[in-house]
């Protein structure tokens, strides 16, 4: 059977599938392929936080529990009678920290004794230095300790974090890509690919503790010649620091996110802790995946993701 004719059918025909924060883009694509993959919508549960958010999905047939992470109560409710859950990272706020919440999802799962638990995680966690990463290895630690039986989808970085750069590069008058990175590689993967990985992951009997989604990483110089065959004309790169590269995003007018981006991940970017190889994402679809030229256009065509 390939990866496309997966279904729910290889677990038990009643295995009920929950998808944590089914509005956010992650979740939402999750729950697609799930559903490209034959799953019945009665086998699909989702969170949502009002039942007005959730009315797209019960029109889809598909169950909503209204649950947030840093209420304990609600999510143990919201997980009752579910054997696979793929848990969301939260942001996290300063009233309750990401750790926090993400401890609450755990210790629910494990009082409502949830089978399978799919955490979605950080490319080459062991490796990474930034400041959300530490959220991520105490994440990954607690679910070791809990006892549940879990699997980790370590995900690439979004190629939508890139989409204010695309989109600039695109205008007519932009010709200057800014490299803070060196010619170190990066993997930037297309959330809808990172959402597909995590439907084929819930629907293995017997999921790896650990799945390194990398894709095909790639450098500056490999954005720069894709770029210029989507614009039709040439790009300058030039090299400059990541201090000059956060300076440079605030004369572009590049917005928060972005700025934040370059501030806390161009450090792991530039010593390549993001470019390591790994063949699990293709494993895991069963199909190739999107070319670096065709998940730019994708992007660049797409509304924006993050806040401008």
């Amino acid at each position: 059977m390939s990866e496309k004719e997966q279904t729910i059918l290889d677990l038990e025909p009643n295995t009920k599938i929950l998808v944590t924060c089914g509005n956010s883009h992650l979740g939402s694509n999750v729950i697609k392929y799930l559903l490209e993959r034959n799953v019945p919508s009665k086998n699909i549960l989702t969170t949502v936080r009002s039942e007005a958010k959730g009315q797209k999905w019960k029109e889809k047939g598909i169950e909503i529990r209204i649950a947030d992470y840093k209420n304990p109560e609600s999510l143990e409710k919201a997980f009752e009678g579910v054997d696979r859950i793929y848990m969301v990272s939260s942001i996290g706020d300063k009233d309750c920290p990401r750790d926090k919440q993400h401890l609450n999802v755990i210790e629910a799962a494990k009082k409502c004794k949830v089978k399978l638990v799919v955490y979605s995680g950080f490319l080459n966690c062991d490796e990474n230095t930034n400041l959300v990463a530490d959220d991520h290895k105490y994440t990954e630690k607690i679910l070791e300790e809990s006892g549940l039986n879990y699997s980790i989808s370590r995900n690439a970085s979004y190629l939508e974090s890139q989409g204010e750069l695309f989109k600039y590069l695109i205008k007519e008058e932009n010709n200057i890509l800014y490299n803070a990175c060196g010619d170190s590689k990066i993997a930037l993967l297309l959330i809808r690919e990172l959402g597909e990985a995590g439907a084929c992951i819930l629907l293995k009997k017997e999921p790896k503790k650990f799945y390194e989604l990398s894709g095909v990483p790639c450098s500056f110089s490999d954005i720069k010649n894709a770029m210029e065959k989507i614009k039709g004309k040439e790009i300058k790169m030039v090299d400059v620091s990541i201090e000059e590269n956060c300076e440079k995003c605030k004369e572009l007018g590049f917005g928060q996110y972005y700025a934040m981006l370059t501030k806390f991940m161009y450090t792991d970017y530039k010593n390549g802790v993001y470019g390591i190889k790994s063949n699990d994402l293709q494993e895991l679809l069963g199909h190739p995946i999107t070319t670096l030229e065709e998940g730019i256009k994708e992007v660049i065509n797409a509304p924006n993701y993050f806040p401008m």
